[in-house]
């Protein structure tokens, strides 16, 4: 009888303070795993989402911007050479004329379908601006306004854009929002003015970053925009 009264009392009297420790150190491991996997989950999640988000912004972005470059088309005048497709170009903007079949409602019966002026330009913010100006009807021929002047239909394409080093396009490791490229392939040295003439193939190089707390690397797209209006575009070669 005292052997079962000492087992009842040790059975009532609770856990031990090692049991209890014990306990609560397979609980606090217990914890640690599932908030770690909490964690990671979430992690990974918010990694893949901002990738999600940056790679839709730069596919975006770079439809329109091959949607317009591969429109690029030189403009006749009257009584002198015609205007060249692009009116200034340089790594982070570009001026050029182009036939849009979203212009279609400025057409004319006898000029057919107007031109517009395009302009792409990225602030410091990151955000890539299109501004357009519409033609100018002057007898047979289409002319557009002096610059500067207010584009008509202004909109921001694409945010959070990342502009590469100098160091870093110098060393070969990045390349420009805008590099330009003659029949050849070759590159053309921006500021372009007097070879204006000569760009037959645009490479776009788009980075976005849409993670405001960079844990999700950029995602960055390139294409290679030819000018078919151009007799002599070309993919051309690498470069």
């Amino acid at each position: 009888m005292l052997a079962i009264s000492q087992r009842l009392k040790r059975s009532e009297s609770g856990f031990t303070l090692i049991e209890l420790i014990v306990a609560m150190a397979i609980f606090a491991v217990a914890m640690t795993l599932i908030v770690g996997l909490f964690t990671g989950f979430t992690t990974r999640f918010t990694e893949q989402r901002a990738a999600t988000d940056s790679a839709a912004v730069a596919a975006l972005g770079m439809n329109e911007l091959t949607k317009v470059v591969r429109a690029g088309t030189k403009i006749k005048v009257r009584n002198a050479d015609p205007l060249e497709a692009f009116v200034s170009a340089t790594d982070k903007s570009m001026v050029l004329y182009a036939y849009l079949a979203s212009d279609a409602a400025l057409s004319d019966d006898t000029l057919g379908s107007a031109p517009v002026r395009v302009r792409f330009s990225i602030s410091a913010t990151g955000e890539l601006t299109e501004e357009r100006w519409d033609a100018i009807r002057s007898d047979e021929y289409w002319t557009f306004s002096a610059l500067p002047a207010s584009a008509v239909k202004p909109r921001v394409v694409a945010r959070k854009i990342i502009l590469p080093t100098a160091a870093a396009v110098l060393a070969g490791n990045a390349s420009h929002l805008f590099t330009y490229l003659d029949v050849d392939g070759n590159p053309i040295p921006t500021p372009i003015t007097t070879r204006a003439k000569d760009i037959r193939t645009v490479k776009i190089t788009m980075s976005v970053q849409a993670d405001v707390t960079s844990r999700a690397d950029p995602v960055q797209i390139q294409n290679r925009v030819g000018l078919p209006n151009l007799v002599s575009s070309r993919m051309g070669k690498d470069g």
